[in-house]
């Protein structure tokens, strides 16, 4: 898998402009984030679709986003993200 063509991450613009919002968060482009100077979020691309890999204390967990991202999905993104945001 392949780091993704941020085309493919149109469907985010909502989600990820409220990620940069959060304070210590930081874009780095191409959709990689970092958290208080350490990797958070990226994402990869393949045949098989496109997924998110989130850096939690225990390692990186991938998320599938299925595309157009579905709006329950679209939650329980948001809440891993929030969920590691706050563990940090």
């Amino acid at each position: 898998m392949s780091r993704v063509d941020m085309a493919r991450l149109d469907d985010l613009k909502e989600l990820l402009t409220q990620v940069r919002s959060w304070e210590g968060v930081e874009d780095r482009g191409g959709g990689t984030f970092y958290l208080r100077r350490k990797p958070y979020l990226h994402f990869h691309v393949g045949r098989d679709g496109r997924r998110a890999d989130v850096r939690r204390v225990e390692g990186w967990v991938e998320f599938d986003l299925p595309e157009p991202l579905p709006a329950g999905v679209r939650r329980e993104f948001v809440e891993l993200l929030r969920e590691e945001y706050e563990d940090r």
